[in-house]
């Protein structure tokens, strides 16, 4: 009999605490290696190679992985690592994702275990983000999918009922979603995938605080009605990517119910703000929500991947995505009794992970309260940054908002917009390949700048004085030698 379990037992466990003694010393020395370094032409083109036919021993497989794989992750679990609103995960998440691949739990449904972890994660956010203990919800990839779960959801409410059977028809009175200027493209990708149409979706312009200006918003609601249109939805957002702005929710949940709109919440980096006292107040007015997508693999530090959608009709959802078919059949009892939860009657997948288990374990070692603690702890990191950036007349501060997102530049005196932007893309790009740290890009009303974005629990104010000694040493050789120029 063949298996592809191990010949030798104690050899294949030795193998196994190596791995972990590995990855302990790897995560406890990050300050030592760079936040991120290119990837070597030799070591890409060792990763392009036919399929192997023939096994190899698994001690030359993990010596490969740690020669041509571990060096060049990402680097978003490093603490200078700021791009992007990054999550940098936690040595629990990573041993409880391999406890889940040892059950290799396939979470669907049904009478076990990985059902009620996840119905108990999602009863934990729904008391959270202060939604009602009767609505639904399931743990997804990310926020891209929770939104194309929430369009899905409002396509059903909004589009005439044979939708389901005939498809999408949006000539005549197309449904309208409407976001700000600043709102992630995710929305218009599910706009796309829904068949709702990426014209549909109704950018509002923003104010100086890069918040949705709430009475253009409501113009837009009023004329649309004129042209014959159908207003369904309108998405505030919960902290946006570019520099964490909160749109005025309690606004925008009045104007849909006033017009009889959905109201969705793009909480992907802010929602879970609630763990923090003196922070939750930022989100007042997320709770009115009908739907709110956010993620947990970003400020709640859980690996990746795990985001989550919340619905507060749960009839509507369970009837987007019920789709019954007889190899589905459920049982008087079993492993799939009629009185269970499936989870695949409320999302996209039929085959799931259990990717509740390392957010069950996460939440359960260190409580809500320790993660407010981290998210103020990365906010007063932002107003450090600033502080150091308000009183040097080599940097300037180009965007920010109320939480952890900082963008600014390098400004040489003298200096014109153009030669000023290429100065600072090459300065990103030198910063980031000389291993010293992670930021991203952000552009505003023409100014190219430097975005650093801190969620992340292992930065310390250290971090930061490094990077700004270690970017203007870096900013001052650029701009003699202008590179870009040559």
């Amino acid at each position: 009999m063949s298996t592809l379990d191990p010949i030798h037992w104690e050899d294949a466990r030795a193998m196994g605490h190596r791995m972990v003694d590995d990855m302990f010393e790897y995560l406890r020395t990050l300050p030592d290696r760079p936040a991120w370094q290119p990837m070597p032409e030799g070591v890409k083109n060792a990763l392009q190679i036919d399929p192997p036919h023939q096994g190899t021993h698994l001690n030359m497989v993990y010596e490969e992985f740690t020669k041509n794989i571990l060096p060049y992750p990402v680097g978003n679990i490093h603490p200078r690592f700021w791009g992007w609103a990054q999550g940098c995960g936690t040595v629990t998440g990573a041993m409880a994702e391999f406890l889940a691949a040892s059950v290799n739990c396939m979470s669907w449904g049904g009478d076990q275990a990985g059902v009620y972890v996840e119905k108990q994660v999602l009863s934990w956010m729904k008391s959270l983000m202060g939604f009602p203990s009767d609505a639904s919800g399931i743990l997804t990839s990310g926020t891209s999918t929770a939104t194309l779960i929430a369009l899905a959801v409002i396509r059903k409410k909004y589009a005439p009922q044979e939708t389901s059977d005939v498809g999408v028809n949006q000539s005549i009175h197309p449904l309208r979603f409407y976001c700000s200027s600043e709102t992630h493209n995710c929305l218009t990708r599910a706009a796309d995938i829904t068949g709702m149409g990426k014209q549909n979706v109704v950018s509002v312009p923003v104010n100086a605080r890069y918040e949705m200006n709430t009475a253009l918003l409501e113009e837009k609601i009023i004329e649309d009605k004129k042209r014959r249109h159908v207003p369904a939805c309108v998405v505030g957002t919960a902290g946006t990517i570019g520099t964490g702005a909160i749109d005025d929710l309690n606004k925008i949940a009045d104007i849909c119910a006033r017009h009889g709109l959905w109201f969705h919440v793009d909480g992907a980096v802010g929602a879970v703000l609630r763990c923090s006292k003196k922070l939750s107040p930022l989100l007042s007015g997320m709770e009115r929500a009908d739907s709110l997508a956010f993620d947990l693999h970003k400020w709640l530090f859980v690996p990746y991947e795990a985001g989550c959608i919340l619905i507060r009709d749960a009839e509507l959802h369970k009837k987007t995505f019920s789709n019954p078919a007889s190899y589905l059949a459920l049982m008087d009892g079993g492993v799939t009794p009629q009185h269970e939860f499936f989870f695949n009657e409320y999302g996209l997948e039929l085959s799931r992970g259990m990717k509740a288990l390392k957010v069950w374990m996460s939440i359960k070692e260190h409580g809500l309260d320790r993660y407010g603690e981290i998210m103020e702890q990365n906010v007063s990191q932002a107003r450090y940054l600033e502080s150091k950036l308000q009183n040097h007349e080599e940097l300037e501060l180009v965007a920010t908002g109320p939480l952890n997102t900082v963008c600014f530049r390098y400004v040489p005196k003298n200096w014109d917009t153009k030669s000023l932007n290429s100065l600072n893309k090459k300065l990103l790009v030198e910063i980031q390949e000389r291993g010293v740290a992670v930021p991203s890009p952000f552009t505003t009303d023409g100014k190219f700048s430097l975005r650093v974005c801190i969620t992340n629990h292992r930065t310390k104010n250290a971090d930061l004085d490094f990077f700004l000694m270690e970017l203007l040493k870096i900013g001052r050789e650029l701009q003699t030698t202008k590179p870009w120029e040559a």
